[in-house]
């Protein structure tokens, strides 16, 4: 537990330094990107993970070997796209605009695409680690301390943008993010998963077998409700981006690039702190109470952004949307391993992940639009509706696996 703590810190500490809701953002805009273009990095971030799941259920079939499989796809596939957008940044003053932000985001995209693939390898690679009764503590307390060094990633973003001219800066942080990436692969390659030698691998999986596992995770109602509440809450979710672009508007305050970069840091402290307490009480209540406020956060979070303004309303809605991560990762993914209604959870991750893929890359794409015709204040209308119905559907609808009972049953029980 330990060494996986210290491997998900130095690889929040890495995520800090390029967050894309502010880093990333902040540097497409200077080249010349729109809020369409703004709202595909949350398309990318969503969708690409969730839908290229599928191919690496073909891919890492030996539990055996899943470590040195999965530490060696991030250090080779997905580590060189940090390095390549440092490059880039290097080179970006010589180069057309143009040419800078579509570069920045397809290297984005392809890191984002490497990481769907082994996302859910890696999700079933914990599950056997820990116990149903650990699992939650375990990874909410690793994202808890990624989230805190994220936080200082963020901050030292912040810092590197408002001292040095761009797009140098921006050079230092894509390189400091893919050695610290590195250091963090290294720490988990030394997790002892010896125990797993006797555990026979997985068989690569047929056409059948594929449509057999959709067909027995989708035919439990329980599942479907929870993929529902899940759909609805990750749609209302694709305004991230755009926290960013309203707080350095007229609208949100005007604040500088700089200073809402720094602010960033409040969404990585508030994933940090929901990542450990979301992981602590699902293991003893079940993660169903997770999600849930989760979603209410969303909802307020939503609310700041539509009648706040200034550095307390950037601190809050940055906050909130860090909540909402650790949520969305800690309770998500521990409810996902447990609504399981067959023998091969690394299949039912997948099917669940790839579902939400969908959504997650079309709901900011069709953000991005909605920006860009009626404003980015009607975009956070349209989310605060969705997020509703998500909230009160989850609530009367989405049964805790363990209790088989929904959220609004289990109080009008007591």
């Amino acid at each position: 537990m330990t060494l996986m703590v210290a491997g998900e810190a130095f690889w929040g500490m890495a995520m800090g330094l390029v967050a894309t809701s502010t880093v990333l953002t902040v540097f497409l805009k200077e080249n010349g990107a729109g809020p369409a273009m703004i709202g595909s990095i949350s398309s990318i971030e969503s969708g690409t993970g969730g839908i290229l799941q599928i191919v690496g259920f073909f891919l890492f079939v030996s539990r055996r070997e899943r470590k040195r499989q999965v530490v060696g796809w991030h250090l080779y596939t997905m580590v060189p796209f940090l390095f390549l957008n440092g490059i880039l940044a290097c080179m970006a003053s010589h180069l057309p605009p143009l040419i800078v932000r579509w570069s920045a985001l397809i290297f984005y995209g392809c890191y984002m695409m490497a990481l769907g693939v082994v996302g859910a390898a890696f999700m079933d690679w914990l599950a056997h680690l820990f116990s149903e009764h650990e699992r939650g503590t375990v990874l909410g307390t690793g994202i808890c301390f990624a989230g805190l060094m994220s936080m200082t990633g963020s901050i030292l973003a912040g810092w590197l943008i408002g001292m040095h001219p761009a797009p140098n800066a921006y050079a230092y942080l894509y390189f400091g993010a893919g050695t610290t990436a590195v250091i963090s692969m290294l720490i988990y390659r030394r997790v002892d998963d010896s125990h797993l030698e006797g555990i026979p691998d997985v068989p690569r999986p047929t056409l059948e077998d594929i449509r057999r596992y959709l067909h027995a995770s989708l035919s439990n109602r329980n599942f479907r409700r929870f993929l529902v509440s899940k759909i609805l809450a990750t749609a209302g979710f694709c305004m991230v981006p755009f926290i960013t672009v309203h707080f350095t508007s007229a609208n949100g305050g005007g604040l500088s690039d700089d200073v809402v970069v720094s602010y960033g840091a409040a969404m990585a402290l508030g994933w940090a702190f929901s990542s450990f307490v979301f992981g602590r009480l699902g293991d003893r209540a079940g993660h169903a109470i997770g999600l849930f406020l989760g979603m209410v956060i969303q909802v307020a979070t939503l609310a700041v952004l539509l009648w706040g303004s200034g550095k307390w309303g950037c601190l809050a809605a940055f906050a909130g949307a860090g909540v909402c991560l650790g949520a969305g990762i800690v309770s998500y993914y521990n409810a996902l391993m447990e609504t399981c209604p067959h023998d091969n959870r690394f299949a039912h991750i997948t099917i669940g992940n790839l579902i939400i893929g969908l959504v997650g890359i079309v709901a900011p794409l069709l953000g991005g639009i909605a920006a860009s015709h009626w404003g980015v204040r009607t975009l956070f209308e349209i989310c605060f509706t969705i997020s509703m119905i998500a909230l009160v559907w989850h609530a009367l609808f989405v049964r805790e696996p363990r209790r088989e009972l929904s959220l609004a049953e289990m109080l009008l029980k007591k």
